[in-house]
């Protein structure tokens, strides 16, 4: 049997774009196209500030006036409508992702990490790539090609402006930066806090009909309410220093253009340049300012985005199973040892089981029947000794069974491909085919998670692992229900 290895997360992508082109395809692509757009988009800028200038000093052409406008427009259409696709394409890979490498580790990691913190990432927080591609993505290609582009044109038309581009435009970055460092851990923390709300709440719902029954209910919305205004004072945080660095950009980007047209006025009034040159330049300038303000005030948008990917690439990647082993027959367990909380629970547990034969584990709570199963189906690897099973051919009854179909008949038809009416009814649940598994109780929900097991039995599965199976079932349907296993095991 081979075991999934100590699982490493996604390394981290270094850059604005952390590890989101390592993990989605969506992404890379609407790079390249963003970068396309981008220098399609410089080249309509400078059209129309030519045309423009053309139009108001010697009377151009109106008609390529009209298509230096229209250009543009349908550029900008174009990069926004690739931005939503691969909005939406990414969150669909980075949310299988999440949840193959969730199931991969297997329960007893998804426990651990938290299931309501995961299904939080992987609704809300992924929600939140919508304002990564459709506002920052674009500004941040737009920023590495536009300015260089548009520079450029200036730089051979007056190189003045140019040089004096070239001294402010960083200032933009550096403010941008520096802002940026001290909003990413109000965003960490801001996330945080909505885990743990997300956390609280389904604790809270779980066990309300407890903590109903013994008065306590009171005291936890209290301490849900304080986690939520947490969260609350942490998002407002956010999101002035959002507002206040949108500001500081902007005076930066107009003191810069301000300060050209000074010089432009200047060259004007003295003969050193032309009208149609100062106008071109005076026109183009701010489109050298324009991409790196809006990619700083589109930061802070796409920040909840970027948590929710570098939170994605935190999730290990099981390792990938070794070559495929030759069929064993039974299961054969050799001095078992798993450390669990610092002990070893199983320690050194040994036992084989042929086929036909059925092995009861009997030991006090905490012993580790549980992890042993857990060993036993491939989701957690031991520390010593040695397993042999046909992980391919095990069908398991859990603690605590869940269920992904509407009916019973739906979770039967789902997981297994067919409804065996000889099955359910060999374990006291042939009337339960058409109810709702939500109405079912404990013990329903029990016998149809039995009756999921052997029909799995019935379609090839050579080895049936039970975990307390009749733990919530009268004696009487316990012992249908162990009379249908012992025909199984037969």
């Amino acid at each position: 049997m081979n075991f999934p290895g100590a699982p490493s997360a996604t390394k981290p992508g270094k850059g604005p774009l952390g590890a989101l082109p390592a993990l989605s395809r969506s992404a890379r692509r609407a790079l390249a196209w963003c970068a396309l757009l981008a220098a399609l988009t410089a080249c309509a800028l400078v059209w129309q500030a030519v045309a423009l200038a053309s139009a108001l000093v010697t009377g151009g052409s109106l008609w390529a006036l009209a298509g230096a406008v229209v250009v543009p427009a349908g550029l900008a259409w174009a990069a926004e409508s690739v931005a939503t696709r691969a909005a939406a394409g990414a969150k669909e890979e980075l949310r299988a992702a999440v949840l193959d490498r969730a199931l991969g580790l297997g329960p007893s990691w998804i426990v651990a990490r938290g299931p309501a913190s995961l299904a939080v990432l992987a609704t809300k927080g992924l929600d939140a790539l919508d304002a990564y591609f459709t506002r920052y993505l674009p500004a941040l290609v737009t920023t590495a090609v536009v300015p260089v582009a548009v520079g450029g044109w200036i730089l051979l038309t007056d190189p003045t402006s140019a040089v004096l581009i070239a001294v402010t435009l960083p200032l933009i970055p550096v403010f941008a930066i520096l802002i940026g460092r001290f909003t990413s851990a109000r965003v960490g923390a801001a996330a945080s806090a909505l885990e743990r709300l997300s956390g609280r709440l389904a604790e809270l719902v779980r066990a309300l009909p407890v903590l109903t029954a013994f008065g306590r209910a009171a005291a936890q919305a209290s301490a849900v309410r304080e986690v939520g205004e947490r969260y609350r004072r942490a998002t407002m945080g956010t999101l002035r220093v959002a507002f206040l660095s949108a500001l500081v950009l902007e005076v930066v980007a107009s003191l810069s253009v301000a300060l050209i047209a000074v010089g432009i006025g200047l060259r004007l009034v003295s003969g050193e340049m032309t009208l149609v040159t100062g106008l071109v330049v005076l026109i183009l300038a701010p489109e050298c300012y324009l991409p790196l303000r809006a990619a700083g005030a589109a930061h802070h948008a796409s920040e909840d985005g970027v948590e929710a990917v570098r939170r994605v690439a935190e999730v290990p990647v099981p390792e990938a199973p070794g070559p495929a082993s030759p069929p064993v027959e039974g299961v054969e367990v050799r001095d078992l040892r798993v450390r669990r909380r610092g002990r070893f629970a199983p320690d050194g547990v040994s036992f084989r089981v042929r086929p036909g034969e059925v092995h009861r584990l009997d030991a006090p709570s905490g012993a580790g029947k549980s992890t042993l199963f857990d060993v036993l189906l491939g989701f957690v690897r031991p520390d010593g000794g040695s397993v042999v099973v046909d992980r391919s051919a095990i069908a398991w009854v859990p603690q605590r069974p869940a269920f992904a179909g509407r009916t019973v008949a739906d979770e039967l038809e789902l997981t297994t491909g067919r409804v065996d009416h000889d099955v359910l009814a060999s374990v006291a649940a042939g009337h339960l085919v058409s109810r709702p598994i939500a109405e079912l109780s404990t013990g329903e929900r029990q016998r149809v998670a039995v009756a999921r097991a052997l029909t799995r039995v019935r379609s090839g599965a050579t080895v049936l692992l039970l975990d307390e199976p009749t733990a919530h079932l009268d004696p009487g349907t316990a012992a249908e229900v162990m009379a249908a296993f012992r025909r199984a095991a037969a």
